[in-house]
C-alpha cells in the first residue's frame, strides 16, 4: 500500500514546493512595485515642474501625459511578443467519434417509400362524417 502512496506524496510536496517558490517570487515582486510606484511618481513631478518652468503648466501636463501613453503602448507591444509561441494542451478532449456508416440501399428505399405515402395520406382531403 505504501507503494501506491509514494508518487501521489512526491507530486504534493513538487505542488507545495512550487507554490511556496511562486509566492515567494510574489512578494517580492510586490515589495519591488512598492518601493517603485513612488519613486516613478516623484520623477513624474519632478518632469512635470522642469518643463512647467519652460513651457507652462498646460503644456507640461500634455507632454508628460503622452509620454506616459506612448510608454503604456510599448509596454503592452513588448508583453505581445512575450507570449508563449505553443499553445497550452487541453485539460479535456473529447473522445473521437466514429463516422456515420453510409445507409444502405434497403433502409432508403423503406424509408423513401413511407415519407411519400406519410405525404401523400396528408395531402388526401379527409372524408367529413356528416351526411
Amino acid at each position: 500500500m505504501n507503494g501506491l502512496l509514494q508518487p501521489a506524496q512526491d507530486l504534493a510536496l513538487g505542488a507545495i514546493c512550487a507554490m511556496h517558490a511562486a509566492l515567494r517570487r510574489g512578494a517580492r515582486v510586490g515589495l519591488a512595485l512598492l518601493i517603485a510606484l513612488p519613486g516613478a511618481a516623484f520623477l513624474l513631478v519632478a518632469a512635470f515642474l522642469g518643463l512647467r518652468t519652460l513651457l507652462g503648466a498646460g503644456l507640461a501636463a500634455l507632454i508628460l501625459g503622452l509620454s506616459l501613453l506612448a510608454l503604456a503602448a510599448g509596454v503592452l507591444l513588448v508583453g505581445r511578443g512575450a507570449a508563449p509561441s505553443v499553445p497550452a494542451p487541453p485539460l479535456w478532449t473529447a473522445p473521437p467519434v466514429a463516422a456515420p456508416r453510409p445507409a444502405e440501399l434497403a433502409t432508403m428505399t423503406v424509408f423513401t417509400t413511407a415519407f411519400m405515402l406519410g405525404r401523400r395520406l396528408a395531402e388526401r382531403p379527409r372524408r367529413s362524417d356528416k351526411p
